[in-house]
């Protein structure tokens, strides 16, 4: 027989205590640091990867990308972008002839 587990539910405080810890950890430390460039990089991968794939949806050249698309970088942090955006390019070079 299974018993069932009761767990307290968190008050809205404390759960947004831990969504705000778990999407922007402490980074006063090197572990806290490597988290959040670890975080941002997956977003803006994940970002480029998605923009660049719908691109290539309705538009043969990638040559041709920056006349159709504009990333705004409004942080000092997303400039991981910039190099972000060059490997996918890359990765896809064989496309552009």
């Amino acid at each position: 027989m299974i018993k069932a587990i009761t767990i307290r539910p968190l008050s809205r405080k404390n759960l947004a205590r831990t969504i705000v810890e778990v999407l922007y950890p402490n980074d006063n430390h090197l572990a806290g640091k490597e988290l959040r460039l670890k975080q941002q990089y997956f977003f803006i991968s994940a970002s480029l990867q998605t923009a660049v794939a719908k691109y290539k949806k309705n538009h043969s050249d990638l040559r041709d990308l920056y006349k159709k698309v504009c990333f705004q970088l409004n942080d000092t942090h997303p400039t991981v972008a910039v190099a972000e955006l060059m490997r996918i390019l890359m990765d896809g070079r064989d496309e552009l002839g």
